[in-house]
């Protein structure tokens, strides 16, 4: 009996084991929901790496250690099993709850422009739903439109934007993490995401998300801003100024921008910069009540 036990435990074992291995290497094909292999995802990601440069010539914020991708199934892994398996789940079944009403066999290029259409309408209608606050309608209306077209990156990024007027934010970050591996210009899912990490106070990378979203358009003054403030909770005062000077060089007359340089000068210590803002916020704001407190704070400040 003991002999007969010991062969069914290692068989069992052994069972367990084949499909432990077989469960790793389908899963990633299962979260992808069939749009992209796993493997040309980290493939994508050794032939495009994200760019990185400083902003003014230095750093802003942490340097990405990794790529979206690699981040994504970081966190993936993070404790988050359960609720993003709850996630894929209900995506998948509803993608395949379309997918059964469409036809699988090749379209004539009539079909193919009248499929086009239909995903087009799709589309306006759920962002249409988005925008009035209708989220479920608006969901089902994504999902119809990825039932259709599972590379169309417009429809998740909206699926993205419905649950973050939720504040359904695991579920968000997935979707806009892949919004943006189908389109790695998508300055808006990358706002959303740095939203995210602040409303969770995961600063570093908040800075890290606004800093990509600078690298692809650097003449919004207001992600300097955010950029500033952020920099400015982490300790980080001398790149928090040079993130205010680039918010400051879009719109030189802002009156709150100057506001914060002058902060941001005095607390670096730098005061012939603080005294260059303390002018221009004089021309620009002489009734800011922070002016005779700022000449007092760079009186202070001793000269290197």
């Amino acid at each position: 009996m003991s002999l007969f036990f010991l062969i069914f435990s290692v068989l069992f074992f052994l069972s367990l084991t084949i499909l432990t291995i077989f469960f790793i290497r389908i899963w990633p094909q299962l979260i992808l929901l069939d749009v992209e292999k796993l493997p040309e995802v980290r493939e994508s990601q050794k032939k495009d790496e994200i760019l990185r440069r400083r902003v003014a010539g230095r750093a802003i914020g942490k340097k990405l250690k990794m790529g979206i991708t690699r981040a994504w199934i970081i966190d993936f892994f993070k404790h988050k099993q359960e609720k993003f398996r709850s996630v894929v789940d209900r995506l998948e079944r509803q993608i395949l709850k379309y997918r059964s009403r469409v036809s699988i066999k090749s379209l004539s290029n009539e079909e193919q422009v009248a499929r086009g259409r239909q995903i087009k309408e799709l589309l306006h209608e759920a962002q249409t739903a988005l925008m009035s606050g209708a989220y479920d309608t608006a969901e089902k209306g994504f999902i119809a439109v990825i039932s259709l077209d599972a590379k169309n990156a417009a429809a998740y990024q909206g699926l993205g934007d419905v649950y973050f007027a939720e504040r359904q934010f695991t579920e968000a970050q997935q979707t806009y993490r892949y919004a943006i591996f189908l389109d790695k210009h998508n300055e808006q899912a990358l706002i959303r995401l740095a939203e995210i990490a602040e409303a969770e106070n995961v600063f570093e990378s908040a800075v890290e998300y606004y800093q990509q979203a600078v690298l692809l358009n650097d003449n919004i003054s207001s992600r300097f801003l955010k950029l500033y403030e952020l920099l400015t909770k982490l300790g980080q005062p001398e790149t928090a100024l040079v993130a205010i000077q680039e918010a400051l060089n879009l719109e030189p007359q802002n009156p709150k921008y100057l506001d914060n340089f002058i902060e941001a000068s005095i607390i670096v210590g730098n005061k012939n910069l603080a005294e260059d803002g303390y002018q221009r916020l004089r021309m620009v704001n002489p009734e800011n009540q922070k002016i005779s407190t700022f000449r007092e704070r760079i009186d202070l400040i001793i000269l290197k």
